[in-house]
């Protein structure tokens, strides 16, 4: 139903009119200087009619273009946790600075999950030096007892407040084993209790 591919710059209506359905002004003009700085960054989803339905943006932490780094509020906050509780050396993390969907927004559906899948891809690439991935959601709701599951945990520090809205900052630490030693972790949790 849904392909997800890198965007491309005819996107960049599509991409903006989905940021303004569901977020403030302030919140469009950050991911608005994202697309500027850095349209790699974004990966959209196409529906069977090859409409743009919905997108993520995806960064390595040390790609982060200047003018995000002094610019966007949540990256400062995920920026400053990275300050405060820094990665052992040669090690890196990805920001997942938001995906939304047409119809949904953040909010659980077909699209977002196309985009999880996806993303899930990319955790693949970086290991063995990927540690942490970072994200933020107005909404912890909907995904709290996956996220737990998964290993995420919230990180106050970094939550910021946008057009009177709160985005919370949740974290996955890989651990030094990166991807791979994460993985055999949830396959290990996964087992039932007999085996």
């Amino acid at each position: 139903m849904y392909a997800v591919e890198p965007a491309c710059p005819q996107d960049s209506e599509a991409v903006r009119a989905i940021c303004e359905h569901h977020e403030g002004t302030e919140a469009v003009k950050s991911l608005s200087e994202w697309w500027k700085a850095a349209p790699d960054t974004f990966s959209v989803v196409r529906d069977a009619t090859g409409k743009t339905v919905g997108f993520y943006c995806l960064c390595e932490s040390t790609n982060v273009p200047e003018t995000i780094l002094r610019q966007d509020p949540v990256v400062y906050g995920w920026l400053a946790h990275l300050r405060d509780e820094p990665l052992p050396k040669n090690e890196t993390a990805l920001f997942l600075r938001r995906w939304l969907s047409e119809g949904e927004g953040e909010q659980p559906s077909p699209i977002q999950a196309a985009c999880w899948l996806d993303i899930k891809r990319t955790y693949l690439a970086p290991r063995p030096k990927l540690r942490r991935v970072y994200l933020t959601l107005q909404d912890i709701g909907p995904y709290a007892t996956a996220a737990q599951t998964l290993g995420f945990v919230p990180v106050p520090s970094a939550n910021v407040n946008l057009d009177g809205r709160t985005y919370y900052t949740a974290m996955l630490d890989f651990g030094p084993s990166s991807v791979d030693g994460w993985l055999a972790r949830l396959v290990g949790g996964a087992r039932p209790n007999w085996v």
